[in-house]
């Protein structure tokens, strides 16, 4: 009965404020919690955030990631979920909610800083390789030193941006074709990982070799991190494979 619960929170605020403690939040683990359980286990690491996944499989990575701090994920994958979490969100004033893929929350981060951390400048060598790599010109890349190690990059969007799209998505006429958003996207990527390191010793390289395992290798990053965050097209999978076969070449 959830979609007519959820329907009926969004047509009548009374019917939401009757049943608000008793709305029941699904996880990834399956169990369910209500929302005053749900943010009081928050409180310490996210207080007000609720985190959530719209599909399991395609955002396994970063929900590993949150289950391995212990912070519960939630699952909204309906198409209503949008309009009503955003009901949610206004009704109670005290909840957020955040896609896993829509940034990267302190709890990710490592414990110790790392100079340099932070968006990194549009003339730093490794924005411009990797704006190269994406085909993206305007693309954000920053570095943020992650507890996991073996995460080369992170490919994030804004909530706001993506929910916005979503919202254009869900209102077009049926057989209107929508035009494409332009989502915030940004590439953090992770001094603590091995592939960073490695990359960083390819970019050193000034003979001609050594620039083209470069550009192979970053590019080869990219992708994976596009790969985590959604859905390849037919030309972002033939790019996928084209950088993989580079590399094979290049061992």
């Amino acid at each position: 009965i959830r979609i007519f619960v959820e329907y009926a929170c969004l047509r009548d605020r009374k019917f939401f404020d009757r049943v608000k403690d008793s709305l029941l939040i699904r996880l990834t683990e399956g169990k369910p919690l209500t929302f005053a359980e749900y943010l009081e286990k928050a409180n310490e690491k996210h207080e007000g955030k609720i985190y959530y996944t719209s599909d399991t499989a395609l955002q396994a990575q970063y929900i590993s990631m949150f289950r391995a701090e212990d912070i519960d994920v939630a699952v909204y994958d309906l198409a209503i979920d949008t309009q009503f979490m955003a009901s949610v969100e206004q009704y109670r004033g005290d909840v957020k909610f955040v896609r896993v893929d829509a940034g990267i929350d302190d709890a990710l981060k490592a414990d110790t800083t790392t100079d340099g951390d932070g968006k990194l400048a549009d003339d730093d060598p490794m924005t411009l390789l990797f704006r190269h790599a994406a085909g993206d010109e305007k693309l954000a890349v920053r570095t943020e030193k992650l507890k996991n190690g073996e995460v080369p990059a992170l490919l994030t969007v804004s909530e706001e941006s993506r929910r916005f799209g979503d919202m254009m998505k869900m209102y077009a006429a049926p057989g209107e074709e929508v035009p494409a958003f332009p989502c915030e996207y940004t590439l953090t990527l992770n001094p603590a990982s091995h592939a960073y390191a490695r990359l960083c010793e390819l970019m050193k390289a000034e003979d001609d070799e050594g620039k083209a395992k470069t550009d192979a290798y970053a590019s080869y990053i990219y992708r994976l991190a596009l790969l985590a965050q959604k859905k390849l097209s037919a030309a972002e999978l033939q790019s996928f494979l084209s950088d993989s076969y580079r590399l094979l070449g290049m061992i």
